[in-house]
């Protein structure tokens, strides 16, 4: 829904009850064929009731028509990026409890460096599952008859809004994507030496000249100020020095631990030796 409500916002609905439908309202949905909700805006309204969709990035209605009983209801609050916190937080809750789980099975002196390995984990693994920071999309791709990069992308870009395209000194380009950023940050997505710019919730358009039967990969990069990178690896690294604080409390303290997690790795090799002696014999 473009930046009325971008991928990872939190929507919060109310029933529809007896209001009518209006072209433009933004709705939210649950399409019968598949069960799977989404929210767009009303595009048209047909007889007896039945209406179709369009999402405010996409360039045509929805392959569907629907009814009053689809509706799940209408947003009355919507708070960006606050829906990837609540996509992640089951999994940092199941990193959480199962480093909880283990740092009790281990000897008392180690558990120190296991809750800040937990800590890192909680975090880290929502991220690589979701991966809200950079999310493009392909909305529609192919070969057209040759035209300008730049004048292409202005006019699409002019009609859709929010979007900075690069002036691309490459004429008579044959290959137009149609992208669409549904992650945090902005992005730099480049092909075959042109790129454009793209804000998070918006569209943009990549023209370049590519050869018959040729492929070629898209690239995308965000786009952050020094001080954001800095911040961003601080928080990555931030379980590091609570980790080895606590691990420095627990080596004063948990001396005799030590002591008997280091006689039960003696008597595991102890055991392990026999046993391939025992082997070698037996041999």
């Amino acid at each position: 829904m473009g930046t009325t409500a971008p991928a990872g916002s939190l929507v919060l609905t109310r029933p529809i009850d007896g209001a009518p439908l209006r072209r433009g309202m933004i709705v939210a949905f649950h399409v019968p064929a598949t069960g799977q909700v989404y929210m767009h805006r009303v595009a048209q309204l047909l007889p007896g009731g039945q209406f179709r969709t369009r999402g405010d990035l996409n360039i045509s209605d929805d392959g569907w028509e629907l009814g009053r009983s689809s509706i799940v209801g209408v947003p009355v609050a919507i708070v960006p990026d606050l829906g990837w916190l609540v996509m992640g937080l089951p999994w940092a809750l199941a990193v959480l409890a199962a480093g909880a789980i283990i740092s009790f099975a281990l000897p008392r002196f180690l558990r120190p460096a296991m809750r800040s390995v937990t800590v890192g984990g909680a975090v880290a693994l929502p991220l690589y599952v979701i991966r809200p920071f950079v999310r493009v999309a392909v909305a529609s791709a192919g070969r057209v008859a040759a035209v300008a990069p730049a004048r292409a992308a202005t006019a699409s870009v002019g009609h859709h809004g929010g979007v900075t395209p690069a002036a691309s000194s490459h004429s008579g380009a044959n290959f137009l994507a149609r992208l669409v950023n549904g992650g945090v940050l902005p992005l730099r997505v480049s092909m075959r030496g042109t790129h454009t710019v793209i804000a998070p919730g918006h569209a943009g358009i990549i023209a370049a000249h590519l050869a018959r039967h040729a492929t070629s990969m898209l690239q995308a990069h965000p786009i952050l100020p020094i001080w954001a990178w800095v911040a961003l690896v601080a928080l990555v690294l931030s379980p590091l020095p609570v980790g080895l604080l606590a691990l420095r409390d627990g080596a004063t303290t948990t001396a005799p631990d030590r002591a008997r997690w280091r006689r039960l790795a003696g008597a595991a090799a102890n055991w392990l030796s026999i046993g391939r002696e025992a082997a070698d014999n037996g041999g």
